[in-house]
């Protein structure tokens, strides 16, 4: 079920596969894993065998470029760069005051409000 699972998770993390249809894609999915009756499910489910194979594809590559070429040499490294600015904005961002309310202007309210829910 992992394998399945984590085929899937990188299926549905690309735009591409919305163009087939949520029961394809889960019957390309077990195609993928050699389930007996994927064409009789097809048939119930009226999706053309030849989608699912061509998810099944889609599938395939998808894997193939997120967990087994996860170190393509041809491509370099992400590297995060920011300008000074931005470090400046960064280093000296505080969040935002919050107005503090003062527990005496509180108390007559709050006191009403108890013999509300007092029974």
């Amino acid at each position: 079920w992992s394998a399945m699972t984590s085929r899937l998770v990188v299926a549905l993390c690309s735009l591409e596969i919305y163009r087939f249809r949520p029961a394809t894609v889960a019957l390309a999915v077990l195609h993928q894993f050699r389930v007996a009756g994927v064409a009789a499910m097809a048939r119930l489910c009226e999706v053309q065998l030849s989608d699912v194979h061509q998810c099944s594809s889609l599938i395939e590559e998808l894997y193939d470029v997120y967990y087994r070429d996860s170190h393509p040499t041809s491509r370099k490294a992400l590297v995060w760069t920011l300008s000074k600015r931005t470090l400046f904005r960064i280093g000296c961002s505080s969040p935002t005051p919050l107005d503090t309310i003062s527990e005496d202007c509180e108390t007559d309210k709050e006191d009403s409000l108890q013999f509300l829910f007092e029974p």
